[in-house]
């Protein structure tokens, strides 16, 4: 009879393997990937699906240092619209906007608005010359 290794073992030397080989172990990934793509976007597309709440959760969590709990709290203190233009947004979640320097969280928004800070890197200097722009042309 054939003895059991020990997981714990195979997992540290597959790690330590991988370490030491890593565009070998991403060439077999890539291949491995190409040889069963449907298979693998089907796998992934439903994980996703049955995964959904975990998912944004965790996203909130790593990207912007808050929980679900905090989003839901901001949304309902927003009345579930967007925090510029006072817009429900229908067909998808609000954006939570951020400080991109200090990563502080601001407030959710559209995407239309928060597309619209991106653009301008939440330089004041700028926002104001759009307004002056508008006032003059109004």
């Amino acid at each position: 009879m054939r003895k059991r290794k020990d997981p714990k073992k195979v997992a540290e030397y597959n790690a330590s393997r991988r370490a030491n080989f890593p565009e070998l172990y991403h060439d077999l990934e890539v291949r491995r990937y190409a040889e069963n793509k449907e298979a693998e976007v089907a796998r992934n597309s439903d994980y996703r699906g049955r995964n959904r709440d975990r998912l944004r959760s965790y996203d909130l969590q790593r990207k912007y240092g808050i929980t679900s709990e905090d989003y839901n709290r901001m949304f309902a203190e927003q009345n579930g619209v967007c925090a510029i233009c006072t817009h429900p947004e229908l067909d998808r979640r609000l954006s939570v906007d951020h400080c991109h320097e200090t990563g502080r969280v601001r407030a959710l928004l559209c995407a239309k608005c928060n597309r619209f800070l991106g653009v301008y890197k939440d330089k004041v200097d700028l926002f104001q010359r759009v307004v002056d722009y508008l006032r003059k042309h109004s």
